[in-house]
């Protein structure tokens, strides 16, 4: 998993702070890595540097984007703090990128007094996996 964050002219972009489990892993640790991608996104925790490398390659070791989408499912992510984490899977389109499939299949998990459950963010990240082609 990596996060996003947006570089000086506002553009959306990887950032390389990669965050890799090794199986076996439980829900929760699956979840608490999801959580630490979104929480650097949102403290805003990267320098420039950061931003815009192939953070693909460095996670799988596969050089072409094209070959990534191609053996790689994806999923959109976002936090809004009156809606909580939204999850939408997504499937390959022919320009090698991903699209969503629906606005409609959406998962969302809700924060709580500013507590989240990690084994939901789990189970909702998993399910759009499941949904994703």
């Amino acid at each position: 998993m990596f996060p996003m964050g947006f570089n000086k002219d506002g553009i959306r972009s990887a950032i390389n702070k990669l965050t890799l489990l090794n199986t076996p892993y439980t829900e929760e640790e699956l979840g608490k890595s999801i959580y630490s991608c979104f929480e650097i996104t949102i403290t805003q925790d990267y320098e420039s540097v950061d931003l815009g490398k192939p953070v693909f390659e460095y996670a799988t070791g596969i050089k072409s984007y094209s070959k990534f989408v191609k053996e790689y499912k994806s999923i959109f992510s976002t936090f809004e703090p009156t809606k909580g984490y939204q999850f939408q899977p997504s499937q390959r389109a022919k320009d090698n990128s991903y699209v969503s499939m629906s606005e409609e299949i959406t998962e969302t998990v809700l924060v709580t007094e500013n507590v989240v459950d990690y084994n939901e963010l789990a189970r909702a990240v998993e399910k759009c996996l499941e949904l994703s082609r």
